[in-house]
């Protein structure tokens, strides 16, 4: 469904060359693309890469949370946000192409058919636009949103958290856009003109994204039924009654009604979960129940989110229960489950050999499907309540922290991840918390180092192909790593081979410890070190920094205070600018591919924001390894 030209990953591809990418590779491919992957929101990604982390491939700011899941079609990333702008995006480079203000947040997920990009928003505003410059075409409106279910049943509660942040998305069927309203009404429209087709009533908010299967549309609304209609008129089928609809959720203390999660219809099954604390599994012809998986037990956990069926399996996410699991899709046996350290409100989506899943921890889990083990994580500062969505070897998601993130899951080998930190050098800067440093990365599976172990992980990675990426929590290289010639000792080589350093300190080798409180600058060592000019700099604590463009896409906040900062020069990648216009942070190549090389961010100091700034800046490889 999502049509993604697979390019040339060595460098960095401009803007020009995506368009191009879209216009040409694309214009003969798939015309439709929505949530879950299909009309019938299997959540199965035609995606046959390895699964294996590649690193960042880009970031993607926006001004509010992004909890729509992206949707991908001819190069295009498509993602609303809260801040009420659904953004088209470049899928290889995060650059933006346009961008469209809606009247409201947008938690739904954009659906493209036939040119056309459909969203809808908080305040009842649903949009056809033009794929090709995001200019409205027509525009409809819901009515007034209902109560929610306590509500409707006691008239007030003091606990007010609904969860309602997930909105339908829409699915198109021969012309006609079908999608549901906070207003109780599934709606249908001339995907064209926006004419009015048809509407059904059910009895609460429809959150939950219509599913599209031979003509019959299959949805689910916090009424607690599940509707089956048929997709030209909107007849109703039938009507399956989850046991929520018979609760009172005023007696809980919590909704136990309500269903937000979208149907999958997979072989004449729709699979759908509740609050109720159900996984259900209805006959598609008939609606009647082939079985159900009961939660009850299990802290009564809502299935919020839509099941991903593939290869007679079904995966599913809970919330208070904390795990996700797989079921037999025949019967509903448990075949095994991961527990998750926080609840998840998204959808699984299944690619090749692995399982993608986000949670409220912040991270995107990647699991082995066979058996449920974890393969990695990759975490991020913030709660997830977008889905993820995979397309040509990378992991697509945003984020609370406003930030749409481009994962690569397409490395032939994980990436050698470590931090150095020495405690006899530590002694050395006091005033400095490199510790922190050294936590946090270990915390984030980074091997740990030290000065006995560091030469031969520098040398092991130079004469690896692999990717690779060295965290120095210190400001002082130890004398074995620089070797008795530092532009040929263990460190350059490392660079020169393609590897990744970030340093946060003054740079490696220019202070040169005499005596206790005694250092002066050595030059000639530091620049032979990394083959550059270094003098003229400007130290000082406190530096005020601007992220350049690069900066920003390589993880650097938009503005930070920075400690010593260099001359531009021609051989400089410069990250961030100071008011002089010195280089405050930089990187330098050394032929690998994109992203690596020496990286400079002389930070004075680091709190949490920092220190997850600093592992995107760690992990970001756009480019191919080297084979």
């Amino acid at each position: 469904m999502n049509c993604v030209h697979r390019a040339d990953w060595n460098g960095l591809l401009t803007l020009s060359v995506a368009i191009f990418v879209f216009n040409s590779a694309c214009a003969a491919g798939p015309a439709s693309s929505t949530f879950r992957g299909d009309w019938a929101r299997s959540g199965v990604y035609a995606d046959g890469h390895s699964g294996v982390f590649g690193g960042v491939l880009w970031r993607a700011h926006t001004g509010s949370a992004v909890r729509s899941t992206p949707t991908l079609i001819g190069g295009h990333l498509l993602v609303g946000s809260s801040d009420g702008i659904l953004y088209a995006l470049d899928a290889r480079s995060g650059q933006e192409q346009w961008r469209f203000a809606a009247d409201g947040p947008i938690a739904s997920s954009a659906t493209v058919a036939d040119g056309r990009v459909f969203i809808s928003t908080y305040r009842g505003g649903f949009y056809a636009l033009d794929l090709k410059d995001g200019r409205p075409v027509w525009k409809a409106s819901f009515g007034a949103t209902l109560p929610a279910a306590y509500e409707q049943q006691t008239g007030a509660h003091p606990v007010s958290f609904n969860g309602d942040f997930i909105l339908s998305t829409a699915a198109v069927d021969r012309g006609t856009v079908i999608v549901g309203g906070g207003d109780g009404l599934i709606h249908a429209f001339d995907a064209s003109s926006g004419a009015p087709k048809w509407s059904f009533h059910t009895g609460g908010r429809v959150r939950s994204s219509p599913a599209v299967s031979d003509g019959v549309v299959y949805v689910g609304s916090w009424d607690g039924s599940v509707y089956a209609l048929t997709a030209v008129n909107g007849k109703l089928i039938w009507r399956y009654d989850t046991k929520g609809r018979t609760l009172n959720s005023a007696d809980y203390g919590f909704d136990r009604r309500s269903i937000l999660s979208s149907p999958a219809v997979v072989a004449d099954t729709v699979y759908v979960g509740s609050r109720d604390a159900h996984l259900y599994a209805l006959d598609a012809k008939s609606g009647t129940l082939k079985w159900s998986y009961n939660y009850e037990k299990e802290n009564m956990t809502w299935v919020v989110g839509s099941p991903a069926v593939s290869d007679g399996v079904v995966y599913s996410t809970t919330s208070d229960g904390r795990f996700v699991h797989a079921l037999q899709a025949a019967d509903g046996k448990e075949l095994w489950r991961l527990t998750m350290p926080s609840v998840s409100w998204t959808s699984p989506a299944v690619a090749g050999p692995a399982l993608y899943v986000t949670n409220q921890s912040g991270a995107l889990y990647v699991i082995d499907r066979a058996n449920g083990k974890e393969r990695w994580h990759f975490q991020t500062p913030a709660g997830l309540q977008s889905s993820p969505a995979i397309a040509d070897g990378v992991a697509y998601f945003g984020s609370n922290d406003g930030t749409v993130y481009a994962v690569r899951v397409d490395a032939t080998q994980s990436i050698h991840r470590a931090v150095y930190w020495d405690a006899e050098s530590a002694k050395l800067s006091p005033t400095t918390d490199y510790a922190a440093v050294r936590d946090y990365f270990q915390k984030r599976d980074y091997a740990l180092l030290d000065s006995t172990t560091l030469v031969d992980w520098l040398m092991q990675r130079s004469g690896e192909s692999g990717a690779s990426a060295i965290v120095f929590a210190t400001d002082i290289l130890p004398p074995t790593a620089a070797g008795t010639d530092p532009s040929h000792g263990p460190f350059r080589r490392y660079l020169d081979h393609g590897g990744k350093v970030l340093w946060l300190g003054d740079p490696p080798l220019l202070d040169k410890i005499l005596g206790e409180n005694d250092v002066t600058l050595d030059f000639a060592s530091a620049e032979a070190l990394l083959g550059m000019h270094l003098r003229g700099a400007l130290q000082d604590l406190g530096v005020s920094n601007h992220s350049t463009p690069e900066g920003l896409s390589w993880g650097l906040a938009p503005a930070w205070l920075g400690a010593w900062d260099v001359p531009p020069s021609h051989d400089l990648t410069i990250l961030a600018r100071d008011d002089r216009e010195f280089a405050g942070a930089w990187v330098r190549s050394y032929g690998g591919a994109p992203g690596t090389g020496f990286v400079f961010l002389p930070l004075p100091s680091w709190d949490a924001a920092t220190l997850a700034n600093l592992a995107m800046i760690a992990e970001y490889l756009p480019g191919r390894p080297p084979q």
